[in-house]
């Protein structure tokens, strides 16, 4: 995964830390249950893509 623009230093002051991280840390890291099953939601979906990442819609 990589940036597609701006800097995560220029971050929201509402969150404490921003790093770029891989699903599983993420999940290990996070502490909202809502936070979570967005995660959870987005890695399934991202599971059943094409490898080149192209949406088959």
């Amino acid at each position: 995964m990589s940036s597609v623009g701006s800097s995560i230093s220029e971050h929201d002051r509402e969150f404490d830390l921003v790093h770029w991280a891989r699903s599983g840390e993420a999940l290990q890291t996070l502490t909202y249950k809502n936070e979570v099953s967005i995660l959870k939601k987005a890695a399934k979906m991202m599971s059943a893509m094409p490898k080149g990442g192209e949406n088959v819609d």
